[in-house]
């Protein structure tokens, strides 16, 4: 009998005023709540009929997503995903930044979380980059978009977060992406979300076990999640997680022993034994869903008193899926823009229409492109009535909601290189990069670099995009650098200079969708070369001056600089001289190539260079240089140089525990090369009789700000290389 109400009342109405009959309570927990995912899909199994969902945290999402329409098996593909995973652990995906926003992540990859703000240094509010995790639920969230609030989904939803200022619990009734980023922000991990002028973090801080709002709605039964016992176990405390795991258990322990004390005799606890998972370890989502499904089994008996027989349940089904939203049709298009950048460019991202029916598809791709010009914290987007001068409403218009990236207007990247023989010998590279963006109001930029060390660099750019698209750009170039560099026959040093020039240009260019670019530009540039070490009667002191067109293309689909599992590069540059911008050399072709190809954890990363001056000429100034880590290992940096250059290799490596995420905060490869090559003074020369052959050991480490690696390289002459290296190497 209760079966057959409860499927009637469903089906004839969802009244947000009338009490829900079984209410579902799912908890926060990090990680841990992925076996709420395996929940939902027992409680499928069993028709029970679900009439209200509130969640905390991750329960917060799992809840959500099923409220509004997903199904448990969607849901579960979504949190046990590696992209949820790389999303909540704040790595970044270069698949969907934008061009630009590749080939700066090509220079120092190692991003340093300050900015300069007002003139000083500022930190951000959360360690952890947001930019694909605020994605992933916007676009999963999307399933919600026409819902006229939260009691108008499929099953009415209350998400919980807390008021920073205040530490109250904060019960969110709309828009769903924001409510779940807000009851999912983590306090010094990720920030703040601003709502109606209130702060947000995580609701684990303040009721981790909403049982008190279920109650609060009138609910008849309550069936409460409970993933936050023994959150975290005992384990001993061994970094910043297992800190933040403490504290966030700590803080809501108390309110959630008063909210499993509201339970009434009727209500149903189910509590998945998670034994000491840290809500920070992502080792096994699969382990977790099923230990979700034993834990709805577990009280199986309980629930089927609340069972639906089939017939009642297609029903519960049918009514459900009758109030999904419904995509509204627009009348208008509209960005609440609280950046600097122009609308049109933002307006020249999307593909849906401006008026007209909307496609859930063509608004992932949307929100995808604009999340990749990297410009935004956050991009919420809603459908709401489109309100004339007059007053009168005339029709829906979409909204794009935009919060400006924490690191704006400069953002700072860092990395370097130490290496050394077992000799003594050492060199060392240092770099730092400061981008200026968006410089004005069509997305330029002022990017500007410093490298010391074993050679020194001074370098400016100014990128304009010179249309909406931002597919055509100019950029002007300057820079001061000086080097030292070697002639080098086979391993053997001839001679070294010290080599100093000014160089200034202009190119223009095409972005080539989002795989390559174009350019090409003038080049013009005064140097001076001193002699060092060597023969003076064979090699003196020279000055001269050089200038042509460059082209460059670039062909860019690696998933990741550092330490890719796919993907390929390529970057040919020719360069011509012209008489009339002071160009007295020869030409000069380089070709660098790298791939890489993933079976499971393990990666091969094959690659190439090859440098040549097209008629065996050429000044001192334009060597081609070898040397150092994956560049003939057993060498140091740029020790080798000559007029010609080859080298073909070969990397591997394997990540350890690969899938078996864990809560810290490195990924560690272990990664072996082998590599042949050499400079040449005649292309003649070049044979593979002449080849050195070197090769590496190393560990490299993937953290959320960059790559690092450390180990050591080895010649066929017996020579030893040690390197550390910060920043991109392929």
């Amino acid at each position: 009998m209760f079966a057959l109400l409860a499927a009637f009342a469903f089906a004839v109405s969802q009244d947000a005023s009338r009490p829900p009959g079984v209410a579902l309570v799912l908890s926060g927990g990090g990680a841990r709540t992925v076996a709420e995912a395996g929940v939902l899909e027992e409680l499928e199994r069993l028709h029970i009929p679900v009439e209200l969902i509130v969640g905390c945290e991750g329960g917060a999402l799992v809840g959500g997503l099923y409220a509004a329409g997903r199904t448990p098996a969607e849901i579960a593909e979504v949190v046990a995903g590696d992209e949820w995973i790389d999303a909540i652990e704040g790595r970044e995906s270069r698949r969907t930044l934008s061009w630009r926003r590749r080939v700066e992540s090509r220079d120092f990859l190692f991003e340093v979380p300050v900015t300069l703000r007002d003139g000083s240094v500022a930190l951000p509010k959360g360690l952890l980059r947001t930019r694909r995790l605020n994605l992933l639920v916007d676009t999963q969230s999307l399933i919600a978009l026409g819902a006229d609030g939260f009691d108008a989904l499929p099953i009415p939803f209350r998400a919980v977060a807390t008021d920073l200022a205040t530490g109250e619990v904060v019960v969110l009734e709309r828009e769903l992406a924001t409510a779940l980023l807000a009851s999912h922000a983590t306090p010094l991990l990720l920030p703040p979300v601003e709502l109606d002028g209130r702060s947000l973090v995580s609701g684990v801080l303040s009721n981790p076990l909403p049982v008190s709002v279920a109650l609060e709605r009138g609910a008849r039964v309550v069936l409460a999640v409970d993933c936050t016992a023994d959150a975290g176990g005992r384990k001993p405390v061994e970094d910043a997680l297992d800190v933040a795991a403490a504290l966030l258990v700590m803080e809501g322990s108390r309110r959630r022993r008063e909210e499993l004390l509201a339970l009434r005799p009727g209500d149903v606890r189910i509590e998945p034994q998670l034994g000491k998972l840290s809500p920070f370890d992502h080792r096994e989502p699969e382990a977790a869903l099923e230990v979700g499904r034993q834990a709805v089994r577990a009280v199986e008996a309980r629930l089927r008193e609340l069972a639906l027989d089939d017939a009642a349940w297609a029903e519960h089904l049918a009514a459900r899926a009758a109030r999904r939203a419904q995509l509204p049709r627009i009348e208008h298009l509209r960005f609440d823009e609280r950046g600097v950048i122009s609308e049109r460019v933002l307006e020249a991202q999307l593909e849906s229409p401006a008026r007209g029916e909307l496609s859930r598809e063509t608004l992932a791709g949307d929100l995808q492109r604009l999340y990749g010009l990297d410009l935004h914290q956050r991009i919420a987007l809603s459908a709401q009535p489109r309100v004339g001068p007059d007053g009168n409403t005339k029709g829906e218009e979409l909204v794009f909601r935009t919060e400006p990236a924490p690191w704006a207007p400069v953002q700072m990247r860092t990395g370097g290189v130490i290496e050394g023989d077992l000799r003594g010998d050492a060199r060392f590279a240092l770099g730092l990069a400061l981008n200026w963006r968006p410089f004005d109001a069509w997305g330029g930029e002022w990017r500007n670099r410093i490298e010391f060390g074993s050679r020194f660099t001074v370098a400016s750019e100014f990128y304009q995009p010179l249309d909406a698209r931002q597919l055509w750009f100019a950029a002007l170039v300057a820079a001061w650098n000086q080097r030292n560099t070697n002639i080098s026959s086979g391993s053997d040093t001839l001679a070294e200079y010290e080599i100093a020039w000014i160089e200034g240009g202009i190119d223009l260019g095409r972005v080539l969708s989002d795989w390559g670019e174009l350019r090409v530009g003038a080049r013009a540039n005064d140097a001076r070369a001193t002699l060092k070490t060597g023969d003076p009667a064979v090699f003196g002191p020279a000055a001269f001056q050089q200038g042509g067109i460059r082209t460059l293309f670039t062909i860019d689909t690696l998933d990741s600089t550092g330490l890719p599992r796919e993907g390929h590069f390529l970057r040919t540059e020719w360069n011509e001289p012209v008489d009339a911008l002071g160009g007295n050399d020869e030409a000069t072709l380089r070709v660098d190539w790298s791939s890489a190809w993933s079976v499971g954890a393990t990666t091969i990363a094959p690659g190439a260079i090859f440098g040549t001056a097209l008629d065996n000429g050429g000044t001192v100034s334009n060597l081609f240089p070898l040397g150092g880590f994956l560049r003939l290992s057993g060498y140091q940096r740029d020790e080798l140089s000559g007029r010609h250059v080859a080298l073909a290799r070969v990397v591997a490596w394997r990540e350890l525990g690969r899938r078996a995420h864990s809560d810290e905060l490195l990924r560690y490869h272990l990664g072996v090369s082998v590599e042949a090559g050499n400079v040449y003074t005649d292309r003649d020369d070049i044979t593979g009789d002449s080849l050195l052959y070197s090769g590496s050991l190393f560990l490299g480490l993937s953290t959320v700000f960059g790559p690092a690696y450390v180990g050591f390289g080895s010649s066929e002459g017996g020579d030893v290389s040690a390197f550390v290296a910060v920043g991109g190497q392929f």
